[in-house]
């Protein structure tokens, strides 16, 4: 029995005339189609490659050359697909979306935009593209246009969880925190067992000073998934404001136990040891800490200013200079205060 590729190439080999390869490549593609619809995505896009050997300017195979290297999370590849595909149908918005997509997956965020403003220029009413348009903006720190963003997209379609997540975040982000709070208690409300959302909702809380609802909040995220670190963390943290030390030190170990690793577990550890006044194990936590990550501007900082508490004034300097040198403001600070005493 004859594979695929042999028939292909046979194919090829006898090449028809210009109208019988158009219809040769359509079938190619609506083949194509067929595999993508059955999640068989390399075989569509080696259904899609005899097409656009085919017909070079079969803008529907691009098309869906560009989804099969999407879903088979070659982006780049997909990016070259959908580049030529907007360049056959350049009034189509689907193109658009899927070349602004790409970029955006891509972290290009601000060809993205240019992208997606195609796309909504050929069709105002896709709030998807609205909605990762105002993705693309969050990433740019662009909260006030986000914002905009993501108000037209729930005009549009106003049932989309995701898109009330991060309008949620991007308020936050703005400090208008009472208005993030309502759309988290909104999503949390309608989806309760979505984590993502009780974090953010305890994080906003956090902001708030509202130390022991964001506690709940925390409490929340854990008893839905007992392993989640950033969640240990936040516990940790609220802990700590609510003075709570002892607590607080519990949460950071939990955290340690699931990620050892995890810089902010011992960064959390540290600064709860510090408010306990256990400075010795503040310094092994914190040097626990720079061992994996070496950058942190503000470890470094803290440790320099244990390091003096404890008279231990040459170590304390070098600690501070690295703070200093990592852009640490507070470090620089502290080492023109501890150059006075000619230590």
């Amino acid at each position: 029995m004859r594979s695929l590729m042999d028939y292909v190439s046979g194919m090829l080999g006898t090449a028809p005339k210009s109208p019988a390869r158009v219809l040769a490549s359509e079938e190619w593609r609506s083949r194509g189609l067929e595999f993508l619809h059955k999640e068989r995505y390399q075989e569509a896009l080696d259904c899609c490659d005899q097409a656009l050997k085919l017909n070079p300017k079969n803008a529907k195979a691009w098309q869906e050359r560009g989804d099969a290297l999407w879903y088979l999370d070659r982006v780049d590849e997909a990016l070259k697909a959908y580049s030529r595909l907007v360049s056959l149908a350049h009034e189509d918005a689907s193109a658009w979306n899927r070349h602004a997509k790409a970029l955006y997956n891509l972290k290009r965020y601000a060809k993205a935009l240019v992208s997606f403003d195609r796309a909504i220029l050929f069709n105002p009413k896709n709030a998807e593209a609205w909605s990762v348009k105002g993705d693309a903006l969050f990433c740019l720190k662009r909260y006030e246009e986000a914002l905009k963003a993501y108000d037209y997209a729930l005009e549009l379609d106003p049932d989309t969880v995701k898109t009330w997540f991060w309008r949620a975040r991007t308020l936050h982000n703005l400090g208008r925190y009472e208005e993030a709070l309502k759309a988290y208690d909104r999503l949390s409300c309608l989806y309760p067992e979505l984590t993502d959302v009780w974090f953010q909702r305890g994080w906003t809380l956090g902001r708030m000073e509202r130390y022991e609802e964001a506690l709940r909040a925390f409490d929340r995220v854990l008893k839905l998934n007992s392993e989640d670190v950033e969640a240990w963390d936040g516990r940790g943290n609220a802990l700590r404001s609510l003075k709570r030390y002892e607590e607080a030190l519990e949460a950071f170990d939990s955290l340690l136990k699931i990620s050892p690793e995890s810089a902010k577990g011992w960064s959390g550890r540290g600064i709860t040891l510090c408010d306990m006044e256990r400075e010795e194990e503040v310094l092994e936590a914190w040097g626990r800490a720079l061992e994996i990550d070496t950058d942190s501007a503000n470890v470094w900082c803290g440790c320099g200013l244990v390091l003096w508490r404890l008279k231990r004034y040459r170590e304390a300097r070098t600690a501070l200079k690295r703070g200093a040198k990592l852009g640490c403001e507070s470090s620089k600070k502290y080492l023109a205060e501890l150059s006075r005493y000619r230590i």
